[in-house]
């Protein structure tokens, strides 16, 4: 999942915490590995808005706790 400082982050972080996933914040890279990162989501988001996830086939763009609990098989 990827990650940035944005408004709701908070509620976010904490619905991701309880959650065993990695996830990275990009603002925190170097210019040229944010870019490539931006470059790889683009692929699958391309507004390159965050955070995005993506599971198996399913892509999941802004905070959607039920589409993520049903794309992690979660109850």
């Amino acid at each position: 999942m990827l990650r940035a400082p944005v408004f709701g982050a908070e509620r976010r972080g904490s619905f991701s915490r309880a959650m065993t996933c990695e996830y990275v914040y990009i603002d925190l890279m170097d210019e040229d590995e944010q870019q490539n990162v931006l470059e790889e989501l683009a692929q699958y988001n391309p507004d390159c808005t965050v955070p995005t996830l993506v599971v198996g086939d399913e892509v999941i763009v802004g905070y959607e706790p039920e589409r993520i609990r049903n794309a992690l098989k979660l109850k």
